[in-house]
């Protein structure tokens, strides 16, 4: 097993899956495509039936 780029896509260069290499190259990419506006906390509604109130942070 590779990486999800690697073993998932057709291309090296042309694909939907992106990693950044860190969490500071996160923010900045992140803000490249969407507005703080466009980006929300979601969270699935069956969470709650696989992990604690406590993973989950709540």
């Amino acid at each position: 097993a590779g990486s999800i780029r690697g073993d998932f896509s057709m291309s090296r260069q042309l694909n939907l899956i992106h990693a950044s290499d860190g969490e500071e190259s996160a923010k900045k990419e992140k803000g490249l495509v969407f507005s703080d506006e466009e980006v929300v906390e979601w969270q699935s509604a069956d969470e709650c039936l696989f992990y604690s109130s406590e993973e989950l942070g709540e």
